[in-house]
């Protein structure tokens, strides 16, 4: 059943890209362009492509990449700029799927729905609203294109759901040679479980088939817990077990943590409602924050001091339930990433991520020696919070799952970017990744790290395969990048730091 998107902001510029401050409509706009700078949301990458493409339709996909074949050029689909790494910057042909952003095809029946790789999620949201459907896991934005999260497996927080890949049931893409293959598990398998986690390296993908749900709501609580009675919790399993959703934000200076626990109900069976101080999450709110945490930048030994001043703010001081929601899911399941930031994840074995935050906890507290962290820590004053989250590995067939083998534990930390003004990260980021590799990590994708080849060989079963795969579809490398030559097509890793991605290129930030 074909039909339409609903009404959207269609002019430019939109998120990600600088061009002109001029209001222009989608139809007035050419399907080639230069002069334009492509600059990621967190505003620590920006690069200049020679060439910027906004395709309307398939049949122009495929005739981008046949004049990038004639010209020698490497092609990179950018989708909303949310990737806090380099993985999109190119200086060749850069293309958004903007304007691929249609409704295709819904079987309510069966609970499928096919839409174009250039739609926001936050679009996909209101058409399966519509039907009476939605997504059964989400991430914590919905900011993302289609083709970018299936890019860089985006997850979200459930021991009962994998990535989001996982939701997927056949793929669409243009190969390097310009022909158009439809794959799925019965078609074409090796291809599919590649394109699941693409990376933006197989091909340009351009409509996606999903298996969705009913709609439904979350109801929602927030407790403030110690950090220490968070972690008997979760060696007793009474963390991650005890709701659908679940994830943690940790204090590290306030030695508590705030856990949030979803239950899914019936959509509309209880009247959406919330409790919150009044004060929190209002404008004042977050710019006082963004101020305590910029003037941290003069005195950063006040670190410690700022984020139990924005604790208390926020969450109160006594242990316990502090809130509670009844939200659509989406709604429910999003968050506000607040600032710019510089941002480091990994993902390790669930039985490994106790030990992962009580050796961060030590190493914080400035005992590297017991920590087994062999960076010192000494001036280091960390933002906060540091988000923990995980995903199942449930008939996960994405080659490049992060949660590829079992349960898995996500460590997010985050240097908060206040203004968009630097501010150290360097050495946490190293002592961190030290500890997430101790403990069998795996770097996000969409983040900058420090993995070459032979090491992400080390961790991902199936990236041998997933790597003759992309030599096979794409033998001149068309849709590689620097990012990709850096960690996947090179085995070394002698210069590969952690902040590698922005060292000696000339799309590097300005730190």
């Amino acid at each position: 059943m074909p039909a339409s998107p609903p009404a959207i902001d269609s002019s430019l510029p939109r998120l990600g890209f600088v061009t002109s401050k001029a209001r222009v409509h989608a139809a007035d706009l050419p399907l080639e362009q230069d002069g334009v700078t492509f600059q990621n949301w967190a505003q620590t990458f920006t690069c200049k492509p020679e060439r910027f493409f906004r395709p309307r339709n398939t049949t122009q996909v495929i005739e981008i990449v046949k004049k990038a074949a004639s010209h020698g050029r490497h092609v990179t689909v950018v989708g909303a700029g949310h990737s806090p790494g380099d993985i999109a910057c190119t200086d060749d042909y850069m293309v958004s799927l903007d304007l691929l952003s249609n409704l295709l095809h819904i079987e309510k029946s069966l609970k499928r729905v096919k839409v174009q790789a250039g739609m926001r999620l936050y679009q996909l949201h209101h058409h399966l609203e519509s039907h009476g459907l939605g997504m059964s896991n989400l991430g914590s934005i919905s900011e993302q294109s289609i083709g970018g999260f299936l890019a860089t497996a985006t997850h979200g927080s459930s021991l009962n759901h994998s990535i989001l890949s996982q939701l997927v049931v056949s793929i669409t893409i243009v190969l390097a040679d310009g022909t158009v293959s439809v794959c799925s598990e019965s078609n074409n398998q090796r291809l599919f479980r590649a394109a699941l986690v693409s990376l933006g390296a197989i091909g340009i993908i351009v409509d996606v088939t999903f298996q969705v749900s009913t709609a439904f709501d979350v109801k929602s609580s927030k407790s403030i817990v110690n950090f220490d009675k968070m972690l008997n919790m979760w060696g007793h399993d009474k963390l991650w077990q005890s709701a659908e959703f679940v994830r943690v934000w940790w204090f590290p200076y306030s030695k508590k943590t705030v856990v949030w626990q979803g239950h899914r109900i019936e959509a509309d069976s209880l009247p959406h409602a919330t409790t919150s101080s009044w004060y929190k999450g209002t404008f004042w709110a977050y710019h006082l924050q963004q101020a305590l945490l910029y003037a941290g930048r003069f005195v950063p030994s006040a670190g410690p001091s700022i984020e139990r001043a924005v604790f208390t703010n926020q969450y109160g001081s006594q242990e316990g339930e502090i809130a509670q929601s009844i939200e659509r899911s989406y709604v429910s399941l999003n968050m506000n990433c607040l600032f710019s930031q510089y941002v480091n994840e990994w993902s390790i074995p669930l039985e490994n991520g106790i030990e992962a935050c009580r050796r961060l906890d030590l190493w914080l507290a400035g005992n590297e020696k017991e920590s087994g962290i062999p960076y010192s820590s000494k001036g280091i004053f960390v933002h906060a919070p540091i988000e923990i989250r995980v995903a199942g590995s449930y008939d996960d067939d994405a080659w490049l799952s992060t949660a590829w083998g079992g349960p898995t534990c996500y460590i997010g930390v985050i240097m908060y970017k206040p203004f968009y003004q630097p501010v150290p990260y360097r050495r946490y980021f190293e002592a961190y990744e030290y500890l997430m590799k101790s403990l069998g990590g795996r770097p996000h994708w969409a983040k900058q790290h420090s993995m070459s080849q032979r090491d992400l060989l080390a961790r991902y079963p199936k990236l041998q395969e997933w790597l003759q795969l992309r030599s096979e579809v794409d033998p001149r490398g068309m849709f590689t990048t620097e990012y990709h030559k850096r960690h996947l097509l090179s085995q070394e890793s002698d210069n590969l730091g952690v902040y590698s991605g922005m060292a000696g290129r000339h799309f590097k930030a300005r730190l």
